[in-house]
């Protein structure tokens, strides 16, 4: 699985929503209600938490039935009902992993006992060619377009250590600019995203 982890506090977050909200290229998947999902072109802001993203070019989204073949959402923007059970009726499901979707996981930030402020990992995920063996490859377009997020975070931030600038590991962790405001000032980055 592809993966794009990050150092970003809430004003970063704002940034990051930003970006996404001006390509034309991603919808938000959002909750319409219990076991309802809805595409969006934009969002205010977004909450600590998991989230999905749509590369639209990448064509349909898949809706899982129990035990049937999947069917197509007919139009994401119009909403759908989720046709499949899941263990977490927060999350929309798309089959074991659909090359279509990233996900951005939102953390929060965090102060410790002894005062010492905690800059979260928040991170993009994406499946992308796991299943090209079976059939199953992501669209060449949501190939370019996780290249473009990939140029687009090199940027607009840059590489840390886990744990922050100085760190003893190699750099793999992208800062923005917030981030590396509050690392100068003392702050501490988390070491794993969960």
């Amino acid at each position: 699985m592809s993966w794009i982890p990050m150092y970003a506090t809430k004003k970063d977050i704002a940034q990051l929503v930003e970006y996404l909200n001006g390509s034309e290229e991603i919808a938000f998947i959002v909750s319409n209600g219990t076991n309802q999902w809805i595409a969006v072109n934009s969002v205010e802001t977004l909450e600590p938490g998991k989230h999905w993203l749509w590369h639209v070019p990448s064509g349909a989204l898949p809706l899982a039935r129990m035990g049937e073949p999947y069917g197509e959402i007919e139009d994401p923007f119009e909403g759908w009902a989720a046709t499949y059970a899941t263990r977490d009726p927060s999350v929309p499901y798309f089959g074991p992993g659909h090359p279509g979707v990233f996900s951005l996981e939102v953390r929060r930030e965090q102060l410790a006992k002894d005062g010492t402020h905690y800059i979260p990992m928040s991170s993009f995920g994406w499946i992308g060619n796991r299943y090209r063996i079976i059939g199953f490859p992501a669209n060449p377009a949501t190939e370019k377009y996780w290249k473009v997020l990939k140029r687009w975070m090199k940027k607009t931030s840059v590489q840390v250590p886990r744990g922050g600038p100085g760190g003893e590991y190699k750099p793999e962790i992208w800062a923005f600019e917030d981030a590396m405001g509050h690392f100068a000032q003392g702050a501490k980055g988390v070491m794993n995203p969960f």
